[in-house]
């Protein structure tokens, strides 16, 4: 049962590293999915310190910052608890932790869209690298035609 657990956990693993570009490759790129993932294993081959370096500091980063934003939502729920409650510990406890549930949501939308933005950075950065883009990045003429549209409706639907 360990076996299957470690084989399982390794087979994430590397699934994980070979779709690290694929959404970025195809957007950016304008790929099929097969074509997307191809560029992906490629990308992360010939970046893979990089890469590391994002899934260990840069999360790292994005982990103590998520750290400090609990502790300071627990800890004004606490004051605002003990305030509120009149100093009943039970009381100032479950509006506690009634702060932390509610920061969790938020903070952890906020930080998970900082880690795929970090991700995409980093691709419009290796792309760059490579000499693939120069200049202003700009986005995909069909992608830019699509916002575009949804736009111009979205405008004509006020």
């Amino acid at each position: 049962k360990w076996l299957r657990n470690m084989a399982s956990g390794i087979i994430g693993i590397v699934w994980f590293y070979i779709n690290y570009f694929t959404i970025p490759a195809m957007v950016a790129e304008e790929l099929s999915a097969t074509k997307g993932i191809k560029r992906s294993v490629d990308l992360v081959r010939k970046n893979f310190v990089d890469v590391i370096i994002k899934e260990t500091a840069v999360r790292w980063g994005f982990g103590v910052l998520a750290f400090f934003v609990f502790i300071s939502f627990a800890a004004g729920g606490a004051v605002i608890g003990w305030f509120i409650t009149s100093g009943d510990i039970l009381l100032t406890l479950l509006v506690t932790i009634l702060f932390v549930v509610f920061a969790a949501i938020p903070s952890t939308l906020i930080l998970r869209t900082f880690d795929i933005v970090y991700v995409t950075l980093l691709y419009v950065f290796i792309r760059r690298k490579e000499g693939d883009i120069t200049g202003k990045t700009a986005i995909p003429s069909a992608m830019s035609n699509e916002m575009e549209s949804a736009y111009t409706r979205a405008k004509s639907q006020q």
